[in-house]
């Protein structure tokens, strides 16, 4: 027979590598030897993250392994199948075989090959960690057990009064779940109903196990064989082929990919240009926020005014700007939401590019953008930073491949249904899937359930370029002073009428309105009236209509009557030479400085760049505010855009996503063990060959054996011990083995040999058989116990004494052998 230790300490490179990769908690800390790192493999908090991102197929085959081994039975491949009554289940890309799905829980190391004649384990722990029920069945049948094991013994144990209520009983709980609720009194009331009288007479047979009063469990020997030896009704496939077979409802509307794929590229349009719109406005007045830096109600009141949306859609706004570190509270008093560097950058870029970057930040980022709407629809606590967890990112790659796995025609339920499937042991609530989905909705990224045609392949630049349709260049101008576009318009088409008229509505066609004060606004960007009227008709398909003409001149006749200058700073100077001298200096002619009254100059510069120049000229300059007072001109506050703050990889993209309008989204594996890439494959492999050196280096002095103390010289080393050395509370003693005989540690080996204990403990566990332990007092002294282990966590081993019949808490750190019973 093969231990699970020889296992890992059989796996070669390559092995390794693919397990610290898919399992990448046991990698970090570096174990220190491969026994540290059969430890590490099995404790439950890494088994318990493990089975967390199982799909039900391989948890199915888990629990098949777990129920055949508890009954001692044969777990060799053809025993398994039958157990699971599957050879194979459809997946979401394809068939997945009972073959593939063993060999990937062995890569895990959750099962392992026990002997010759092919039979599989669980790896010490996964037993426990599937819980009381696994499969729906109740706890083995206990030691000195004499109830019904077959269904016929069961039928010859019960009298012919309560047989078919009984066999009623049993086929309840034959498929779980195994547990009911009885009466407390149920064996001892003198008045019973049909099923209570039944009940009685299975607890009396022992086929029900009363594990406390009330409560009634099936055991699961009887189970097993009622269900033909089986413990599945075949591997779970994918609900979205379950689904896929049914006949849609005749009411149902068909949900086509072009108009997924345009209903997406609208709403992708539109935050795209409302977030261009807020970062123009936060350029120019940037939002305060709050001491506990969410935006203030104020602000977000006046953004949406601004922007004539409601404050909903500006909170997303600013939640997607903060992902794609478009946005940032500054640093410096006072402490505004500003436009970020990056922003300029972003604002450059083509619109898939634009999409690309957002959807890709988005990914990434961890906030918990849902939680600051609340039921009424009110918004609260907006870019608050206290709203983000970190499993947020990972829900929403798994959200989104599972999406694209169920194709077109998904409903919310069967999205509901897939998570679940991929992930049973850590499904996200309703809430925050509907909270995502809402987000992903908004930027463009999902509609009625279904992804964006061409994400998952092309990624997001391609698949919003794919999903745009054809650009319009021209419009209908109607004498009524209304404009529309059939179509999506072209970018210098947008602009032109973005400009000059003011636009209703973006769908499958622009419609807008020219009114005055959109004439207006074209005039304050430039326009003259005859540039304007020469750009609407090369355009307009129906021309100039007499009205737009007429009130575009009505409009250009009375703009600019009245006119403001703005001024940034002024020089105020001591003496008519000291003007001349600035004026004529040569460092100062990009400085645009006027004479605004005797001895006093103005300039469009800012404050800080004209102090600056100054002082590059060689004069000395101090600042002064409104009253005269001087304040230091470093003080001085600069407005605009500020710096991008470091995240992911110094401040590009997060990798494993998708690149910038190149790489497809990162799908989700479906089997646990992915593919890696060469630079994991070089890190892993170096882990991997470090470990193995410490390893043989620890085998090489004799430690990975684990010998018995009484087998070791020097003093302390004794059998017998006045002291009981189970309390782990008191100081003192070590284990002998974690130093060299000249004093000297050596962590590696005294790792190597707790290693070794822990595996024996949990191999224990899991057969439920006896131990003979020796543990150190606090006087050093050694004695000896048989024991029962009965769980391990946190570094205390709660045994059972039989000898005493009572439970005892133990220091694994006071263990310094373990050995099967003799």
């Amino acid at each position: 027979m093969v231990s699970f230790i020889d296992v890992v300490r059989g796996m070669d490179h390559d092995a390794l590598a693919r397990l610290f990769h898919a399992r990448p908690d046991v990698a970090s800390p570096s174990p220190g030897t491969l026994t540290s790192l059969a430890a590490r493999v099995t404790s439950p908090g890494s088994i318990r993250l493990c089975l967390s991102t199982l799909s039900r197929p391989y948890l199915d085959v888990l629990e098949a392994v777990a129920i055949l081994q508890s009954l001692h039975v044969s777990t060799d491949d053809d025993t398994i199948a039958h157990a699971l009554d599957s050879h194979d289940v459809i997946g979401p890309r394809g068939p997945l075989t009972l073959r593939t799905l063993l060999d990937t829980l062995d890569a895990l190391a959750l099962t392992y090959p026990h002997n010759a004649r092919g039979e599989r384990r669980l790896a010490p722990g996964v037993a426990d960690a599937l819980g009381p029920f696994p499969a729906g069945f109740g706890p083995a049948a206990p030691e000195g057990y004499s109830g019904p094991t077959t269904k016929n013994d069961l039928i010859s144990a019960l009298s012919p009064a309560v047989q078919d209520d009984a066999l009623t009983v049993i086929t309840t709980l034959t498929w779980g779940p195994p547990i009911a609720r009885v009466p407390r009194d149920l064996m001892t009331r003198t008045t019973l109903t049909p099923t209570h009288a039944a009940l009685r007479e299975l607890v009396a047979c022992g086929a029900l196990l009363t594990p406390e009063p009330g409560t009634v469990v099936l055991v699961r020997d009887l189970a097993f064989a009622l269900r033909d030896h089986r413990t599945h009704r075949g591997l779970t496939p994918w609900p979205a082929h379950a689904s896929s077979s049914l006949t849609p409802h005749p009411h149902t509307p068909a949900v086509t990919a072009p108009h997924t794929a345009l209903t997406c590229a609208t709403h992708a349009l539109d935050t795209i240009r409302h977030l261009e719109h807020l970062l123009t406005e936060l350029a120019h007045r940037p939002a305060a926020t709050v001491r506990s830096g969410a935006l203030a109600a104020r602000e977000l009141k006046r953004l949406s005014e601004a922007l004539a949306q409601p404050p909903v859609t500006i909170a997303r706004l600013l939640e997607v700007g903060y992902a794609a570190r478009l946005l940032r509270r500054d640093d410096n008093e006072p402490h505004d939401i500003r436009p970020t560097l990056a922003a300029k950058s972003w604002l450059g870029h083509d619109t898939p590019t634009r999409f690309a970057e957002l959807v890709t930040w988005w990914l990434a980022s961890s906030r918990t953008t849902w939680t600051m709407i609340d039921d009424d629809g009110k918004v609260t606590s907006v870019v608050d930073p206290t709203r983000h967890d970190p499993w947020v990112s990972t829900t929403k790659q798994h959200l989104l491949t599972v999406m694209d796995a169920a194709g077109n025609g998904a409903t919310r339920g069967l999205v509901d249904a897939c998570l679940t499937w991929c992930t049973p042991r850590h499904t996200a609530p309703s809430d925050i899937i509907t909270g995502i989905l809402d987000e992903a909705r908004f930027l463009g990224v999902v509609t009625d359930h279904v992804l964006l045609p061409g994400l998952a392949e092309h990624g997001p630049a391609q698949a919003l370029t794919d999903a745009l349709p054809q650009p319009v260049t021209q419009c209908i101008i109607q004498g009524d002073l209304t404009v529309l576009v059939p179509g999506l318009p072209d970018p210098s088409l947008d602009d032109l009428l973005t400009a000059c008229a003011d636009i209703d509505s973006r769908a499958n066609a622009t419609t807008g309105r020219f009114t005055s004060e959109s004439i207006a606004r074209a005039f304050d960007r430039g326009w003259s009236s005859e540039s304007l009227l020469a750009q609407l008709t090369q355009v307009s398909v129906t021309g100039i209509p007499q009205p737009l003409d007429y009130l575009v001149r009505d409009v250009a006749r009375r703009h600019g009557s009245i006119r403001v200058g703005g001024l940034a700073s002024y020089v105020r100077l001591a003496d008519d030479a000291l003007v001349a001298a600035v004026r004529a200096s040569p460092a100062l002619r990009t400085a645009g400085l006027f004479e605004l009254a005797p001895r006093v100059l103005g300039s469009a510069l800012p404050v800080a760049h004209l102090v600056g120049s100054l002082r590059d000229a060689g004069f000395s300059v101090v600042v002064e505010d409104h009253a005269g007072a001087i304040v230091v001109a470093d003080d001085v506050p600069v407005r605009g855009f500020i710096p991008v703050r470091a995240v992911a990889r110094r401040g590009e993209a997060p990798e494993g996503l998708h690149g910038v309008g190149s790489e497809p989204v990162a799908a989700v594996a479906w089997a646990p063990v992915t593919e890696i890439t060469d630079g994991q494959v070089e890190q892993h492999t170096q882990l991997a060959r470090a470990v193995r050196a410490a390893e043989d280096a620890s085998l090489s002095h004799g430690y990975g054996d684990s010998p018995r103390p009484e087998d070791q010289e020097g003093p302390g080393v004794s059998s017998e011990s006045s002291s009981d050395p189970v309390d782990g509370n008191t100081g003192g003693g070590r284990s002998p083995h974690a130093h060299g005989r000249d004093g000297t540690k050596h962590l590696h080996e005294g790792a190597a040999v707790v290693g070794d204990h822990v595996l024996r403990l949990r191999d224990a566990i899991d057969s439920g058989m006896n131990v003979d332990i020796d543990l150190v007092d606090s006087h050093g002294q050694i004695t000896t116990r048989t024991v029962r282990p009965l769980t391990l966590d946190s570094g205390r081993l709660r045994v059972l004494d039989p000898a005493r019949d009572v439970e005892l808490i133990i220091a694994v750190h006071r263990i310094v052998h373990v050995q099967e019973t003799s």
